[in-house]
């Protein structure tokens, strides 16, 4: 329960949208129905409590909206008179407007709220005595916390139990309490354990105060699912989650005003389900936020669109519903448009309340926030160039906050613009040379640049400032795995997964360092919690399917490659994977094909483009493999595999001195590479070259590889130069390798 998903308040229909700096009136948006669903799919919205019942009217009725004007918690409200019956003041707290008369009586101002109703959350000393005037100062703040809860909440049961309209069909309520989160905000800094710098007496006073306002949540929720029957189904979900353990911040203060609450949000956040139609029982392993509207869709036999991002959660419907309910699909629900003859009048307060909003960056005008979030739009839909004009933008109008200036230099390194990027993370530590995430920011350009030591350095110093920063042990974790010390880079990654447990990056990371050191049970673990952790982690079912490769398990290997392809069906490394499964099938024509498709998806990738090569050379398709080669070898100019297959192509079409010139650039870049060293031995033995022929095999023996060809080359090269006993030497050698040559041995005896 209980995050900040939205920031309007609660029944019937609720919705808001941070778009361009500023809120979409809720009527506006509420005109047609499904324009309510894609807005609440496309934008960061979310919603608390759904409830409704068996099917949906040809006719939706539009419901009744209360805000969170009636209570607004997040600011210091206390001196305004929420229970004023004044048209002007009560101007835009509900739609329709005269639903705030019906609710006037459920609304409790903060200074109703009575010290009987607040000590029970706090510990010793209870209530006003002997506070500081900053605990006094938390107390009261709290009220507004108690009093709106109980506000909504009371509202909620009222119109919960009104008639759903004079239509028929399901009725639909969306609910949001926002006291849980406002609670932590405000307190989770003094839950236990005791955080560095926080006060003992804080401690004291303030530590049970979230867990005991979650015990309250939990009896509103049960009151909801009392009031809506059991015909209903009921989802609870959060937008996100909220750190409160080890995880905690330990640099920074969560209350809003402080500057860094942001930093103890999590992105583990609560999705739960119950109703007819829901699967007793079933675990979801992980899900969005954007799941939820389709979901919602799914279960009231609506079609969910194909331009939202979010999938229908079908996994959570009983079998019953799914094969009489199948999902079906629509292109899109299209936007929510004003009438063009509505006019929008602003609310009493609104300014007053905009300029608080703004003053703490839920929203803001075009110095600040809007663009700041334009520019973490366009950087997320790939835009660098337009990302980094609205960062700019809100810096060159004076928004030079940490958090802009950081999302520039992330912009201009994804650019690729290194030294821009340094320059301004740079810039950003001078100003704070505690600002942990600028030292992340300049580690990851270090660890680009190759500068590993470096970037250690900036990792540790970043973590030195907050242990619990999940993305510097994630960091620190690769770059000490680059510098080839495994066992302290799993430390990492393991440290990074205690934090957030449902980053699969991190579980796919401690898959790979097992398997490198062939502890393949613990790394199939590993890659089951990536999957776990996110059940669209293409990678990691990529990982798995190789593992059971390994043992065999094709057919299993097959289905997570499937399954992972059905996620990213454009994905090169998982065609590439397929295609080495259909090798190993002996379906050579099938891995061909899939090798093409990697290659369609990227085509400079190595891999892939061995892969080809190898499978045309095999398959015998010499003038196909050629190119192939070349390709890779293009590609991947030191990559010695590829110049020795290109040379073996070249020999075995009948080209003996380009091929002889290819074994040449191998043994450059390889000098004790033993099938060059063969390979060409033997190109100048058909040619008659001896002399050359003896001492490229005499190269590939002094190797120590224990290879009979070799011996067995290098003796025909002697017999041939008349150099007996050495020919003979050198075939005695072959047969201590290999006994099963006959006609070696025979060869020897005829000698003799």
């Amino acid at each position: 329960t209980g995050m900040k998903p939205s920031r309007h308040g609660i029944v019937d229909f609720v919705v808001s949208a941070r778009d361009t700096g500023a809120l979409i009136p809720v009527t506006s948006a509420m005109r047609r129905v499904p324009a309510l669903w894609n807005v609440l799919s496309r934008q960061d919205v979310g919603v608390d409590v759904v409830a409704w019942w068996a099917s949906w009217p040809a006719e939706p009725v539009l419901g009744r909206i209360v805000s969170d004007r009636v209570a607004f918690q997040l600011f210091d409200q206390a001196a305004q008179d929420w229970k004023s019956a004044d048209p002007d003041k009560a101007r835009g707290k509900t739609s329709p407007a005269d639903l705030f008369p019906e609710i006037l009586p459920m609304i409790k101002a903060p200074s109703e709220v009575t010290d009987a109703e607040v000590t029970p959350y706090l510990g010793p000393p209870r209530g006003g005595a002997g506070l500081t005037a900053e605990q006094a100062d938390l107390v009261r703040q709290f009220r507004t916390v108690v009093a709106a809860g109980q506000t909504y909440h009371a509202i909620a049961r009222h119109l919960l139990r009104q008639p759903a309209g004079s239509a028929a069909g399901p009725h639909v309520s969306l609910f949001y309490y926002e006291g849980p989160d406002t609670a932590s905000h405000l307190f989770m800094r003094d839950r236990p354990p005791l955080l560095p710098g926080v006060n003992p007496e804080d401690a004291a006073l303030f530590g049970a105060v979230v867990d005991r306002y979650y015990e309250t949540q939990d009896r509103y929720l049960g009151d909801i699912v009392t009031d809506a029957g059991p015909d209903a189904t009921v989802i609870v979900v959060s937008d996100h989650g909220f750190k409160s353990g080890d995880d905690r911040p330990a640099d920074s203060d969560p209350r809003i005003d402080r500057g860094k609450a942001a930093e103890w949000h999590s992105p583990i956040g609560v999705l739960a389900m119950a109703g007819p139609d829901v699967r007793r029982g079933a675990d979801l392993e992980a899900a969005s936020i954007l799941d939820v509207t389709p979901t919602i869709l799914a279960l009231l036999g609506l079609p969910a669109a194909r331009d939202m991002d979010g999938q229908p959660l079908t996994e959570a419907f009983t079998p019953e519903f799914a094969r009489a309910r199948p999902v079906a699909w629509i292109d899109s629900y299209g936007g929510a448009k004003a009438d063009d003859d509505e006019t929008l009048v602003a609310s009493a307060g609104d300014d007053e309340l905009v300029e608080k909003l703004r003053s703490i960056g839920y929203i803001g005008d075009e110095r600040l926030t809007a663009q700041n979030n334009r520019g973490l739009i366009a950087l997320d839909e790939g835009d660098v160039d337009g990302a980094i004009a609205h960062f700019e933008g809100a810096l060159a109008k004076g928004a030079g906050t940490a958090e802009i200036r950081l999302n520039l230099a992330r912009a201009y390194f994804q650019k690729g613009d290194l030294v821009k990027a340094r320059g301004t993370a740079e810039a950003l530590l001078r100003q704070d040379p505690r600002a942990k995430q600028a030292e992340v920011t300049l580690a990851v350009i270090d660890i680009k640049e190759g500068r590993l030591p470096e970037a250690e350095a900036r990792l540790r110093r970043a973590l030195a400032v907050d242990p619990n920063l999940q993305l510097a042990h994630t960091k620190l974790g690769e770059v000490l795995q680059k510098q080839g010390h495994d066992d302290a880079a799993l430390t990492e990654f393991e440290r990074s997964v205690a934090i957030s447990p449902l980053s699969p990056i991190e579980h796919n990371h401690i898959g790979n360092l097992h398997r490198k050191h062939g502890r393949l049970p613990q790394a199939m673990q590993a890659y089951r919690d990536a999957i776990r952790a996110d059940p669209r982690y293409a990678g990691a079912y990529n990982n798995l399917g190789l593992c059971l490769q390994e043992q065999g398990k094709l057919a299993e290997a097959e289905a997570l490659y499937q399954k992972a392809l059905a996620i990213r069906p454009e994905n090169a490394v998982l065609h590439n994977s397929v295609a080495t499964l259909r090798a190993l099938q002996g379906r050579q024509e099938e891995a061909l094909a899939e090798t093409e498709k990697a290659l369609a998806a990227d085509p400079d990738w190595p891999v892939a483009a061995g892969n080809k090569a190898t499978l045309l050379f095999e398959l015998g398709r010499f003038a196909d493999a050629r190119p192939a080669f070349e390709h890779w070898v293009q590609v991947e100019p030191d990559a010695i595999e590829g110049r020795l297959g290109w040379a073996l192509t070249l020999l075995a079409s009948g080209q003996p001195q380009d091929a002889a010139m290819q074994f040449q650039e191998v043994l450059k870049r390889d000098p004790g590479n033993l099938r060059a060293h063969v390979a060409l031995g033997e190109t100048y033995l058909r040619s008659g070259d001896l002399p050359r022929a003896q001492e490229q095999l005499e190269a590939a023996v002094k190797t120590g590889e224990p290879v009979p060809r070799a011996w067995n080359s290098l003796g025909e090269v002697y017999s041939r130069r008349g150099m007996t006993d050495q020919a003979a030497a050198a075939f005695r050698k072959s047969l201590a390798i290999d006994p099963k040559q006959p006609d070696i041995r025979a060869r020897l005896a005829g000698g003799r």
